[in-house]
């Protein structure tokens, strides 16, 4: 039997839609459709399922995170399917249903609680348009490009120090650090052109020291990750245990969803 965990609030409340998409993609009557805002306890559900069941968590890079992070030992087979607004983990991959691959990098972002993540970690001006485009009645790429802009003229960069496998570097005047597992974040931009899912390496980037001007004429670059050309202002670099240093406490994202609280100092492993 396939069980198919869906997330209703997904694809800006489509949810439902993506289900009824992979209902038909398998052609099969033998399923069941499992709300996952309505689960409890989720290990109780996975261990009351035969180990010949197949999972199949539909969704965007938050559902997918919420699932990895929820439930700690899963034996039956898992299957993804791209029914999240960005969807930029499975942008990694060829096709919109794939088999989970347990090659696949697991990085685990530590603050005060330990969080796993499928693609990414930011802080930065990240985090301020996420808020914005969560605060926004219209979800869409138009919105997110606009509330990005938006964050561009209010953001304030700080001073911040970074870490990467032991070796210490200061950058003043930062926008953004991001950590990435996959190439892509914020629905489609390239923010790591050299990563790869199960590379067991992480991609840092780091864009610091650059006036605004330069920062609105550079951006559209990231869609082609051609921004990382840029290196007097755009620092990358690839490690496995990173440590965030920053001047004041800022917000944070992890797979596009915010953070709870505010930290100054943050770590990032494979």
């Amino acid at each position: 039997m396939y069980i198919l965990f869906y997330n209703p609030i997904s694809r800006s409340g489509n949810g439902e839609q993506s289900l009824n998409e992979v209902i038909e993609l398998l052609d099969t009557d033998d399923y069941e459709a499992i709300n996952v805002l309505e689960v409890e306890d989720f290990q109780t559900l996975v261990d009351s399922k035969s180990v010949d069941d197949v999972f199949v968590v539909i969704g965007g890079d938050g559902t997918i995170s919420k699932f990895i992070n929820l439930i700690p030992i899963i034996p039956q087979k898992i299957m993804i399917y791209a029914g999240g607004t960005g969807n930029d983990f499975m942008r990694n991959f060829e096709g919109d249903l794939i088999e989970y691959d347990d090659s696949v990098d697991k990085p685990v972002v530590q603050t005060d609680e330990l969080t796993k993540v499928c693609n990414g970690f930011g802080t930065g001006i990240d985090t301020m348009v996420l808020k914005f485009y969560n605060e926004a009645k219209t979800k869409s790429k138009l919105s997110y490009f606009y509330n990005t802009l938006k964050s561009f003229l209010l953001y304030k960069p700080i001073t911040v120090e970074v870490s990467i496998d032991g070796e210490k570097k200061t950058f003043n005047k930062v926008y953004l650090v991001s950590v990435s597992n996959g190439k892509y974040f914020g629905g489609g931009m390239m923010i790591a052109p050299d990563a790869k899912v199960d590379d067991g390496m992480l991609d840092v980037v780091i864009v610091h020291d650059i006036s605004r001007f330069n920062l609105f004429r550079i951006f559209p670059k990231i869609y082609s990750g051609k921004h990382i050309e840029y290196k007097k202002y755009v620092y990358y670099k690839q490690g496995k245990n990173i440590e965030i240093t920053q001047k004041e406490s800022r917000n944070f994202s992890t797979d596009g969803e915010l953070g709870r609280k505010v930290y100054n100092n943050f770590k990032v492993s494979v």
